[in-house]
């Protein structure tokens, strides 16, 4: 279990094509804030998030956690403390139960239920007929996109992670769904680490911090 902090230090980040994506970025996400990254499409938000999670490696600088490098940590490990979700809709032909299920085989019938109350699907689980073998078909057809979307969310929060990690998951959302879940998510400040990238100016009063990210850089930081 990690403690104290993510630090980022003077990280910098290439494409394979040579084009730089961040360029000397300098944070500290300590445990348990609820931190926004803040900028346009192509800002360079999505890149941190993804250094962030392991899957890639900066071109320059060091990331740590609790001051050990990320790239010491064995990467399957690490994985399975980061709950990500990001705008793309990932939904697999097999049950409501399975999809939500499909990377926490050992959860229970507590943590789905959690998890469905978490992402507000129980009326929706509750309105589809035997719901928890209902084939989603299609990439998920039947559903809205943002049921969809708080499938993926449901996902991501039923591992239990010590990182939440959400890039732009709440697009599809109407405003209802959406305030649900950032005051859920506010609910596990201190005991998780919340990691959320958006272009909305209306919901960053939520969070501890905001890092405002234009041109692969650090532009503002609002505390």
């Amino acid at each position: 279990k990690y403690k104290e902090n993510i630090k980022f230090k003077d990280v910098s980040f290439n494409y394979p094509n040579g084009k730089n994506a961040l360029k000397n970025i300098n944070l500290e996400i300590k445990t348990g804030e609820m931190v926004a990254l803040v900028g346009q499409s192509g800002s360079g938000k999505s890149t941190i998030l993804d250094m962030i999670a392991g899957l890639n490696t900066c071109s320059s600088g060091e990331i740590l956690i609790d001051n050990q490098s990320l790239y010491n940590f064995d990467k399957n490990s690490f994985l399975k403390k980061i709950g990500y979700v990001d705008s793309d809709i990932n939904l697999f032909p097999c049950s409501i139960k399975k999809n939500v299920m499909m990377f926490s085989p050992n959860a229970t019938e507590k943590n789905l239920l959690d998890a469905y109350s978490f992402s507000n699907l129980n009326k929706v689980i509750a309105d589809i007929e035997n719901s928890s073998e209902k084939i989603i078909n299609n990439r998920g057809s039947t559903f809205s996109s943002g049921q969809k979307q708080r499938l993926c969310i449901a996902r991501a929060l039923i591992k239990n992670p010590e990182i939440i990690i959400f890039d732009e998951a709440t697009n599809y959302l109407d405003d209802k769904n959406e305030i649900f879940i950032l005051e859920n998510l506010k609910k596990l400040k201190g005991e998780k680490t919340i990691i959320f990238a958006t272009h909305k100016k209306s919901i960053l009063k939520y969070f501890d911090k905001v890092l405002h990210i234009k041109n692969g850089e650090i532009s503002k930081i609002d505390i």
